[in-house]
Parts: C-alpha cells; structure tokens; sequence
C-alpha cells in the first residue's frame, strides 16, 4: 500500500475514533448528571475511573442493546444512536484497513 493511500484510509479513521471517544463523554456526562442511578449501574465511567469492566458494560448497554432508550431522553437517544453508528464504522473501518495491509 502506498504511504499517500495508507494516509487517507488513516485519517478519516483517526477523525471517527476521536469523535466516538468526544461523544461517549457526552453520554456519560449526561448520564451523570440526569440519569445518576443508570450511570452507577454502568460503573460510574470518568476520564480517571475507567476499567476494561466498565467499558464491556458501556458498550453492551449502548451498542448491543437498546435499553437506553427506555430513560425517555431524547438527547440521550441521539447521542447513543451516532455512538452506535461510530462504532461500527470504525470496527468496518478497522477491519478494512487490516485486510489492506495484510492481503
């Protein structure tokens, strides 16, 4: 792969991760702050009391399922909907770029 193409597969994917991390601070400040118990049940995720634990259940509550949806918050349900969206993209995008380099 020629280093110009690997720098516009490389790009664009950067951008969608930064925006997916800029976006599951978000979510979990908006669920700090209005949905205290959900947030305690999922661990309580800061920038400084993150676990590979905490992580698994973020994701299998906003990726994998819809659960969110039943707090009633539509700003909520927005932001979870472009976090799902993000995150496939990059896994397809992560997946992508694997096959180029390696195939």
């Amino acid at each position: 792969m020629s280093p110009l193409l690997m720098w516009f597969w490389f790009i664009p994917g950067f951008t969608a991760t930064i925006i997916y991390l800029a976006l599951a601070v978000l979510i979990n400040r908006r669920l700090r702050f209005h949905h205290a118990v959900t947030w305690d049940q999922l661990g309580r995720m800061t920038f400084w009391n993150n676990s590979p634990a905490n992580g698994v259940r973020f994701v299998r509550y906003f990726i994998f399922s819809s659960q969110y949806k039943a707090l009633g918050d539509s700003l909520l349900t927005s932001l979870a909907l472009a976090e799902k969206a993000l995150f496939w993209l990059c896994a397809i995008w992560f997946v992508g770029g694997c096959v180029f380099v390696f195939f």
